[in-house]
């Protein structure tokens, strides 16, 4: 192996200005083979476009996806290493777990993040769960994820009008030409959740948003399971309509069976609780629980306006020309 022939491109989109990059720091303490891996900065304000040069300029035959934030364990690292030694795979991902130190607030966030009542089977993101198994982008994420980079030349590439979900597209696009992906529990990064209940509100509205502008994009079946939170606040919105006082007024038969499913999301949210608190205690998932609701509306919201606004990126006048690109060879010293 020669210095200019790594395994493994490391990549990190950051802001231009952005001088700390955690991320970055955690690789350098790792016990790295001299020329095994290049670490590649790529800096600008539109990351799909940034990743995507990113790849141009790559030498490795993987590519390993992190967000600057993102922080590996040794651990982590050597799930990496035994990844990257299989030929049965083109894409693998785990999760990103909260850090011990993280504020209370964050740690609600977690529970949130963990809970099958709030993201469904993409709660793997966030919490190891199962074993290594085959798996699809519903399960994985981009803040830390390897894809093997003749998979993703050949699935063309991050689509550069999205920003998120443009790992989603892209995932799907690899398991319909036939790419194997999986799910490895025990290849994790720390990752901080957002530090307030706004910014991570905020967070779900732009991840339904996301996903309705990739289904418009990329018009898939495995988005429909996302579509729940968006008819579920349409229900909402209706029974508002119906029961808010000096509004129209319907028969209390009618209006039972109107409240009936809220009935049985108020079990659901129950349930989810009890189950919450085996890993989470008491305090935590009682808190977390009132939150789940705006959970599915904000994310509904979001995806209802994805439905009719483009990405706030895509008639961006940013292009490849203002991405700036350092390339560092990672060495054990």
């Amino acid at each position: 192996m020669t210095s200019n022939c790594p395994i493994l491109s490391i990549i990190v989109a950051a802001p231009p200005d952005q001088e700390i990059l955690p991320s970055i720091e955690s690789l350098r303490v790792l016990d790295v083979p001299e020329d095994f891996a290049e670490m590649i900065i790529t800096r600008g304000r539109m990351p799909s476009i940034q990743r995507n040069v990113a790849v141009r300029h790559a030498s490795g035959q993987w590519l390993y996806f992190l967000d600057d934030d993102s922080i590996l364990t040794p651990q982590s690292w050597e799930r990496v290493m035994d990844w990257l030694g299989k030929s049965d795979a083109e894409v693998v991902g785990g999760p990103n777990l909260c850090p011990e130190d993280a504020s209370f607030v964050q740690t609600i966030f977690e529970v949130l993040l963990g809970s099958a009542l709030t993201f469904g089977p993409s709660r793997s993101r966030y919490m190891p769960i199962g074993k290594q198994r085959a798996s699809s982008e519903k399960e994985l994420i981009l803040c830390n994820l390897l894809i093997r980079k003749s998979a993703f030349e050949k699935a063309g590439g991050f689509d550069e009008a999205l920003y998120p979900n443009e790992e989603n597209a892209l995932m799907e696009s690899i398991a319909h030409e036939g790419g194997r992906l999986f799910y490895d529990p025990a290849l994790s990064v720390k990752r901080y959740p957002r530090s307030t209940v706004g910014s991570f509100l905020y967070m779900l509205y732009r991840y339904g948003r996301g996903r309705a502008q990739q289904f418009r994009r990329h018009p898939s079946s495995s988005s429909l399971l996302n579509m729940a939170p968006a008819l579920f606040l349409v229900y909402t919105l209706i029974n508002i309509g119906l029961f808010v006082p000096g509004t129209v007024q319907i028969r209390s038969s009618l209006a039972m069976l109107m409240l009936l499913p809220f009935l049985l999301y108020g079990l659901a949210l129950l349930g989810q609780m009890m189950v919450n608190i085996k890993s989470f205690g008491f305090r935590k998932s009682l808190l977390a629980m009132p939150l789940m609701l705006l959970c599915h509306l904000y994310y509904g919201t979001g995806f209802w306006v994805g439905c009719v606004k483009n990405s706030d990126h895509s008639d961006s006048a940013f292009n490849a020309s203002e991405v700036v690109i350092e390339k560092l060879h990672m060495t054990n010293q």
